[in-house]
């Protein structure tokens, strides 16, 4: 009886979690771009072929917007380059910050990448 509890309340919980959890660990390759202190975006290409992207944003009550070029890599060489405008609410007064998921985002199409880098323009 003890266990089935348990195992309820574990299960509830990881359905409490989001999405965004469950791709994030479907990922085999990753990529951070810090674009200050408090704003970040974290990209994440899964073994589907799809990218997931977590924003987030530390900055009391202050908006981010941030265009991410990320690159795809086979071996040595970039096969391929895309553009993402990221956009995240801010968090109200000096709570916790905010994170804004973007999932099941279409991927480079090609198979054989080895490797994801990316880099961040500010916006605003």
């Amino acid at each position: 009886m003890v266990l089935a509890s348990t195992l309820r309340f574990v299960v509830l919980t990881l359905a409490c979690i989001g999405a965004g959890t469950v791709y994030a660990q479907d990922a085999r390759l990753h990529a951070f771009v810090n674009d200050d202190d408090s704003q970040f975006v974290d990209i994440w290409l899964n073994q589907s072929g799809t990218v997931t992207i977590k924003a987030s944003n530390g900055k009391p009550n202050r908006y981010m917007s941030i265009r991410v070029i990320v690159y795809f890599f086979s071996g040595a060489r970039v096969v391929s380059k895309e553009y993402q405008n990221i956009n995240c609410v801010a968090p109200n007064g000096y709570g916790p910050g905010k994170e804004c998921w973007f999932e099941n985002m279409t991927g480079p199409g090609i198979t054989g990448i080895t490797k994801i880098s990316a880099e961040s323009h500010k916006q605003s």
